[in-house]
């Protein structure tokens, strides 16, 4: 299942800011809107999310709150303030319910959508 979180985007040179939660993610997408800046909602999939143990520069601090075993993948769900966050874990990675972690979203892989129509934002 996608991630999805409202934010608020913002053209920054060749891509945009993101905001999130107060947490700042420059993306590199275009947009294919008249809009300069606003509100959206931001998708972006499980698949596309590093998690880490060690602090990095863009990463985003959570806690794991649960573990899914899901045949070869391991899912887990990480709680960033007010947000549920679901990326899968690299297999040769252990992680416990409990934990502090990092993630980092891939930006090219970040998705926007209006809020009334569901339309894309983003160039295809």
């Amino acid at each position: 299942a996608l991630n999805t979180f409202k934010v608020y985007f913002k053209s920054s040179g060749e891509g945009i800011l993101i905001n999130l939660n107060s947490i700042v993610i420059e993306a590199r997408v275009k947009l294919n809107t008249e809009s300069s800046e606003g509100e959206a909602m931001a998708s972006v999939r499980p698949m596309d999310i590093r998690i880490s143990k060690t602090p990095s520069e863009g990463a985003i601090p959570g806690r794991v709150e649960l573990i899914q075993y899901l045949g070869a993948n391991i899912l887990a769900t990480v709680r960033v303030d007010d947000l549920s966050i679901r990326v899968v874990v690299p297999k040769d990675m252990v992680v416990r319910e409990g934990e502090n972690i990092y993630l980092t979203l891939n930006p090219s892989k970040i998705r926007l959508y209006e809020v009334s129509s569901g339309r894309r934002l983003d160039v295809v």
